[in-house]
């Protein structure tokens, strides 16, 4: 009873499904007969971010170096900006 309603499209959607599965049947054909795509692009290299790293690091230290030279920070604060220095050379 509560589906009569659904009757009188039925042959339609039926229809509508194996039409469907017709048209899914005919794009693998369709993609077999497309070119292949090209390649992918070579990575680029990482070895420069390291590098960008180290002379960061180089660069910290040599101000640090500077610092003390010039005789601008006490004793205590050449000690603890150079453990500053040292974890971001780290990082």
């Amino acid at each position: 009873e509560c589906f009569q309603f659904i009757l009188p499209a039925l042959p339609h959607a039926i229809d509508l499904l194996r039409e469907a599965v017709v048209k899914v049947k005919e794009v693998p054909n369709e993609l077999e007969d497309l070119p292949s795509p090209p390649p992918p692009p070579s990575p680029l290299p990482t070895s420069s971010p390291h590098r960008q790293t180290e002379d960061k690091g180089v660069q910290c230290e040599e101000e640090e170096e500077e610092k003390k030279d010039s005789g601008v920070a006490s004793t205590e604060d050449s000690s603890s900006s150079h453990i500053t220095a040292a974890s971001i050379a780290a990082k």
